[in-house]
Formats: structure tokens, C-alpha cells, sequence
């Protein structure tokens, strides 16, 4: 498989397979940056750098090290940030899977930094209820580059905190209580039911821009600033997530082999009954309340069930809704595609918790396509959402 680099676009590669085939790789993510006037794979894997780490090749100007502590300069500005956790043991960090660990920091807490296509996430990882619930860094440069301080536990419930930024010294405080996030929304009270592990997010920055792209809704909104998604029943309230694939280089009419929707569930409640549908237009638009809400748009005749279990990234077979979407009259190559996860008679608290695009260490929404047009020219596509 050889990739044909002069067809290289921000948000995609295209491979060339042999005997009349493609294959193309699209992203609503950057999936390239401009150096020295040419388009250049991001790399996110992390090297030595001296005493310091740093991803091999990314849009941004990341170092990371002991301290633990990261400096980050935001790419076609001045704008740069310095932050180092205090009160911390002097650790020597590991690479793990594109991340930069330092294993008991603090007592049965742990701190990983995860380089990101523009930034980085870190988390302060609690073990037990036996780590501090107490924290300080030192912030030095643009402290208005990082994101407000959020945590959740294993079960993606949200975690009450305190924080505030006096000098240079940000801090923050968990009381130990966490809430559903969907009862969140609706005035719902913290509690002590707390599953660990607890990840608190301190110092994100530059997360992955957010876009229409995938959203959640019930009948009367449709969400977002969230970095999950739900589909099903829960807390008396009927959810819908959706996703937008765009630029699917598919021309109208193509027979579809295979296509398998491919996600990351975060949590699953009880046993969702859900269905996946197609959003039945030929060129859809970004999710948006109420004209494009992905509960109530007019969705394709063809259907799929998933019957996933447990958490980890699952994959569901939408074949049939693909086939029907390129098959309508009005498609054309380059078009806008959209896929629904409606709740399907499923009893309240049965849901998904999934993860968006704008979740820092998740997969996203993917969709890889396998397709034949007219004349045996058969080509295989992968679409992904980050």
C-alpha cells in the first residue's frame, strides 16, 4: 500500500492498493501540518529530548518533563504556558502508549501527560480514596491558555471541585463527591458514590477544536461543550447521538462491500436497546437544535442494532444505511454524510456513554468503507472522526 503524498490534504491521505484501488483516510482532525511548504504527518509518539520529551512531530511546541512539568507555545503566536505540579515526588517518567506517566507523583495517585494534535491533557490519576484530594501547580506565561480544572470517575460521573488562581499558583480542591453528568444538567444533587479510578483534569489545553460534528440531543436541545455523547434512556430523558462524516469520496450509486461504524464506549448502563439509522438527505449538515437534531431528522429505512456490552471500542456493520445514502438520486462524491443512535424502546437508565471529537485520550466516531463502482473499480475508504 503506497501512498500517494501529492494527493495529501490537511484532513486526509489516499493509498494506492493495486489493480484500480484506493484507499482513503479522512479525519475531521488535522492529520498534517505545513512545514517548509509541504504537507507533514502529525506524530504524536513521544521521544527523549535531552532531559526533556517531546512528541516526534506535531503542530505544536510541546516539552514535557520531570517535575513533573510541561511548556507549551501555541504555533503562529506568542502565546505560551509553563506548568509544574508542586508538592510532587521526584519521579522518573515512562512512555506508555504515546504518554508520559509518572507513577505514584503523590501518594496512590499518579500524572500523565498525553500529547495532543494542538496541546496536551494531563491527569492527575487517584488510585483510592487514600490520594490527596488537595493540589497546586506553579503557572508561569498565559495561564489563560488552560482549560477551567474538571474530574470524573471510572463510571464518567463528574467530580465537584473547587479551584483558584492567586499569582502564579493555581489550586484546586475535590470534595470527594460526584454526580451523573446527565443529572448535572438537570439540577441533580453531588453524592459519595464515588468508582475508582478518579481522573482530575488540571491543566488541559488547546483541546481538539470542537465542531458540529458529533452531538447528543433529546426532543428540546442538542448539547454541547461535553466530551461524551449518550444514546438511550436515562434519568427520565430520551437521548440521540449523532455524527458527521464529511467529504465521503464515494460516487452515487456505488455498490457498498462493507461498512463498520466504530466508536469507543465509556460506560454502559444497564442494557441499551438502541438503533443506528442514517440521516436520509444527500448532503447533511453540522448537528444543531432543532432543524438537524440527531432525534428528530428524518433518518434512512435501512437500520442496525448494536449489542454491545462493557466498554472499549465497538463496532457495528451499517452496510445497508451506506448503500442507501449513495443510492439516493441527489448524492454525489464529496457529499456530507450523518449517522444516529437513537434509543429503540429501551427502558429508562439503559444507555451508552461514547466518547466525541473533542475527547482528548478516546476514539472518536470512525467509519471505514469498502466500496465498487460501475466498471469492477473497487476502492476501500476510511473515514474517521478525529
Amino acid at each position: 500500500m503506497r501512498e500517494q503524498r501529492n494527493k495529501r490534504q490537511m484532513r486526509s491521505k489516499l493509498f494506492d492498493l493495486g489493480d484500480r484501488q484506493r484507499r482513503l483516510k479522512l479525519s475531521t482532525r488535522p492529520m498534517h501540518f505545513m512545514r517548509d511548504g509541504q504537507l507533514r504527518t502529525i506524530d504524536r509518539r513521544i521521544q527523549r529530548a535531552g532531559n526533556y520529551f517531546a512528541p516526534t512531530s506535531v503542530r505544536n511546541l510541546l516539552r514535557m518533563g520531570p517535575g513533573p512539568i510541561y511548556s507549551y507555545g501555541k504555533p503562529g503566536s506568542q502565546d505560551w504556558v509553563t506548568v509544574r505540579l508542586l508538592d510532587a515526588a521526584d519521579v522518573v517518567p515512562v512512555v506508555e502508549d504515546n504518554t508520559l506517566v509518572f507513577y505514584d507523583i503523590l501518594p496512590d495517585t499518579d500524572y500523565i501527560i498525553t500529547p495532543l494534535d494542538e496541546g496536551c491533557a494531563t491527569h492527575l490519576r487517584l488510585r483510592s480514596a487514600k490520594a490527596p484530594r488537595a493540589w497546586r501547580w506553579k503557572v508561569t506565561g498565559n495561564a489563560d491558555m488552560l482549560d477551567a480544572i474538571t474530574g470524573r470517575d471510572a463510571q464518567w460521573k463528574v467530580a465537584e471541585i473547587e479551584s483558584n488562581l492567586r499569582g502564579n499558583v493555581l489550586s484546586a480542591e475535590w470534595s470527594g463527591r460526584v454526580v451523573n453528568a446527565r443529572a448535572l444538567r438537570r439540577g441533580g444533587d453531588y453524592n459519595t458514590d464515588v468508582t475508582y479510578p478518579v481522573l482530575i483534569d488540571p491543566t488541559v489545553n488547546e483541546v481538539i477544536t470542537v465542531t458540529g460534528d458529533d452531538r447528543d440531543g433529546v426532543s428540546t436541545s442538542v448539547y454541547t461543550g461535553y466530551t461524551t455523547l449518550v444514546a438511550g434512556y436515562v434519568l427520565s430523558a430520551i437521548y440521540a447521538a449523532g455524527w458527521r462524516f464529511q467529504t465521503v469520496d464515494i460516487p452515487q450509486g456505488a455498490t457498498i462491500t462493507s461498512a463498520d461504524f466504530s466508536i469507543e464506549v465509556l460506560y454502559t448502563m444497564g442494557t441499551p436497546n438502541t438503533t443506528m439509522y442514517g440521516y436520509d438527505v444527500d448532503d447533511s449538515a453540522t448537528w444543531s437544535h432543532p432543524s438537524v437534531n440527531p432525534i428528530s431528522v428524518t433518518p434512512t429505512t435501512a437500520s442496525a442494532s448494536p449489542s454491545w456490552t462493557g466498554t472499549g471500542v465497538k463496532t457495528l456493520s451499517v452496510t445497508s444505511i451506506v448503500q442507501e445514502i449513495v443510492d439516493r438520486a441527489g448524492w454525489v462524491a464529496n457529499n456530507d454524510m450523518s449517522l444516529m443512535l437513537r434509543n429503540n424502546g429501551g427502558s429508562n437508565n439503559n444507555s451508552y456513554t461514547l466518547t466525541d471529537l473533542s475527547h482528548a485520550t478516546a476514539q472518536e466516531g470512525r467509519l471505514d468503507i469498502v466500496y465498487a463502482t460501475a466498471g469492477a473499480v473497487g476502492r476501500s475508504h476510511g473515514y474517521v472522526m478525529g
